[in-house]
């Protein structure tokens, strides 16, 4: 049974690892042995060593543990890791001096362990074991956590931590442990509240505050997050983990000079870190400096041929092309077991359009669906739940609502919104906007989800949510969700221009609520061909959001969707919506720009055809298109994989067959029907 172990590479190690796992519940015997090989020649392998304790715990033989533990500690006696499970074995056997000095040790060689804090248990001058054995009791009484966080249970891990703060309120491991299970379960706000209680009891901790500027970031809070990040590099200066969170955070605030040169930092200080040419790579590409960003990607790709990012920032430059060799790596690292979801995704999207680009277009089709199968499995669509939001908003925003609430929110007309699908043209629109000499190009602004937050806050004392509460705001309280928007848009106005565009696609799921805000705003809907868009999305890679991007039945469901919510507001709010159909953009793109900017009030301007040459910073997956004159080669590119689109078809149903017609809801009946609606014509 003890194989011998050798230092293996990564993806023999990880296989391994999974298998001992795997094999735990079933033969803790045999992974006990195993475990302590790979401890023996990978001293510290902390899988590994959960792996070991766990078999022990499982075989009832706590001595066992104490003895194998006590054997790797003499041999590495310098492993934080080792020493902390000791403590836990030895308090659980009740020696509470060997629990107490083992923790000791564990302390001494890292101070800043969540443990070191552990429920901020007060000295116990005339006994200090008894202080050491009560932290190492409570480590004990967590041990369950461990095999259900391993296993992925996070909402069963959540209700283990929940208890057992009930019960030690002040315990910063568990508060900081819950705050990380509540990310992964997407509930960032309670993860925020968590974190800013355990940094409220411990300033100093640095993993803590970490955590609290990364779920700031995820909640698009950028200015906040960096400020937290830049506290942490006052101690920590070359730290490449705080370095990437603040360059892009510094991205998402547009401040894309201050991005680059804390990159250009990241990878002076550690030239052999992958990822930080990868992040690199995309700062460069964002900027326009494609040679450079190619050069960065392709250094990432040197260090770590299996880092699936920096592939796909390759593959996004439209007139980048993969040599045969990079197809051949893509192949062969993409099959290797120990690679991450993430990168096995974006891996697969990658060669995708590196096979597109080949004309090889069933190998291509394969890789895209193999990518977004798995992406799926980690990201599943609800359209159960996206359909019962649309009713919702149906049945609130109705043409009565309106008219009961006409006049009222801010009247600023600086906003304009670029709503609809994603990938149907939403950043060539905004591009052409803001070549306009009275327009600022913001980005996704996202701040419509903050509006959103505001009102769906769980300790206000309102009881109903959105959007049920929206008949329920008086004309006061939409003013100031419109000054909220205004004034939380501030910071990402740069330049001095009277209006500005916000570009999220997202928010065509707001209309109504934008309108009773903001009711001079401009609303933009960007529209495309359902199997070109569609199809669009199911070969792009979305790292979060856009969930219903990896099915085509599910891309069917929500354009189907989109276009009924658009058709509803059309009918109730008559001419509130510019709609612009891609198709018509590339075709007639002067008369298509001057009805846009007719409907913004804004004078036609030649700037606007010239779009291409306006200098300016584009985060989206089109930032290289729109820096190019318009091209048709998106317009039938689905064509060459029709073949495979056949799920697409059917989720579209008349939605497909009707296009470009629109359905409108009409005011004497609850049904829709299909009617020409093209502007500029």
């Amino acid at each position: 049974m003890n194989e011998k172990v050798s230092v293996a590479p990564t993806a023999v190690l990880s296989t391994r690892l999974a298998e001992l796992a795997d094999l735990l519940r079933t033969d803790p015997g045999a992974v006990r042995d195993r475990a302590f090989d790979i401890l023996k020649a990978i001293p510290g392998e902390p899988h590994a060593l959960r792996l070991l304790v766990g078999a022990y715990r499982r075989l009832g033989d706590l001595a066992g543990a104490r003895d194998s533990l006590r054997t790797l500690a003499r041999s590495t006696p310098d492993l934080a890791d080792i020493h902390r499970e000791l403590s836990t074995i030895l308090g659980e056997l009740g020696d509470r001096q060997g629990a107490g000095a083992a923790l000791s040790r564990a302390t001494a060689l890292e101070p800043d362990y969540p443990a070191a804090h552990f429920g901020n248990v007060p000295a116990i001058e005339d006994d200090p074991a008894a202080s050491a054995e009560h932290i190492a009791l409570q480590l004990s009484e967590l041990r369950e956590l461990e095999l259900v966080l391993a296993n992925q249970e996070w909402a069963a891990g959540k209700n283990i931590l929940r208890e057992f703060l009930s019960r030690r309120p002040t315990n910063l491991f568990a508060i900081w442990k819950l705050a990380d299970v509540n990310l992964r379960l997407d509930r960032r706000q309670e993860a925020e509240t968590l974190l800013e209680r355990a940094l409220a009891l411990a300033p100093d901790f640095s993993r803590a505050r970490h955590m609290y500027a990364w779920c700031l970031f995820r909640r698009a809070k950028y200015e906040r997050s960096q400020g937290q990040l830049e506290y942490l590099l006052q101690t920590d200066p070359n730290n490449p983990d705080y370095l990437r969170l603040k360059a892009t955070a510094q991205l998402m605030q547009g401040d894309y000079d201050g991005a680059i040169v804390c990159l250009e930092q990241l990878v002076k200080k550690a030239p052999l870190l992958a990822s930080a040419w990868a992040d690199f790579g995309h700062a460069l590409r964002t900027v326009g400096r494609r040679e450079e960003a190619i050069a960065a990607l392709r250094r990432a790709i040197s260090l770590q041929p299996g880092l699936g990012g920096a592939w796909w920032n390759l593959a996004s430059l439209r007139t980048f092309r993969f040599a045969s060799s990079d197809i051949e790596i893509m192949r062969q690292e993409v099959k290797r077991e120990d690679l991450d979801d993430d990168s096995r995704v974006r891996m697969h999207h990658a060669l995708g359009k590196a096979l597109e680009d080949e004309q090889q277009y069933a190998e291509s089709f394969a890789h895209y669906a193999r990518g977004n199968a798995l992406h799926r499995k980690s990201h599943p669509y609800d359209a159960r739940a996206v359909t019962d939001a649309l009713s919702r908003v149906k049945a609130i925003f109705t043409r009565e609502l309106f008219e009961r609430r006409n006049r009222c929110g801010r009247p600023a007309s600086d906003p304009i919104f670029v709503v609809g699908m994603t990938r149907a043209g939403s950043t060539l629109i905004e591009q052409i906007l803001a070549s306009h000499p009275l327009i600022e190009g913001t980005k996704e602004l996202r701040i419509m989800n903050s509006v959103l937050t505001r009102l769906n806050d769980p300790k206000s004392r309102q009881a109903l949510r959105y959007p049920e509460v929206v008949p329920a705001l008086d004309p006061d309280r939409l003013q100031r969700l419109g000054e909220e928007y205004m004034t939380l848009a501030g910071p990402h106005r740069k330049l001095d221009r009277p209006h500005f565009v916000d570009k999220s696609p997202g928010n065509f799921q707001q209309v109504g609520l934008i309108h009773l805000i903001l009711p001079n705003a401009k609303i933009i809907d960007a529209r495309r061909h359902p199997l070109a868009c569609g199809f669009a999305n199911f070969r792009h890679y979305f790292p979060h959001g856009q969930s219903f991007a990896s099915d085509l039945a599910d891309i069917g469901h929500f354009y189907r969707t989109y276009v009924d919510q658009m058709a509803h507001f059309d009918g109730v709010l008559p001419g509130r919506v510019h709609r612009v159909f891609y198709e018509d953009l590339v075709a007639n793109t002067e008369g298509e720009v001057r009805a846009l900017l007719a409907h913004c009030g804004l004078p036609f301007d030649e700037r606007c055809l010239k779009f291409h040459e306006t200098q300016r910073s584009v985060l989206t997956p089109s930032s290289e298109q729109v820096r190019q004159p318009i091209f048709t080669e998106a317009l039938a590119q689905w064509r060459r994989y029709e073949e495979w689109l056949d799920p697409l078809k059917a989720a579209l149903g008349e939605v497909l067959t009707a296009y470009p017609a629109v359905p409108v809801f009409k005011r004497d009946g609850p049904t829709y029907r299909t009617i020409s609606f093209h502007t500029g014509r």
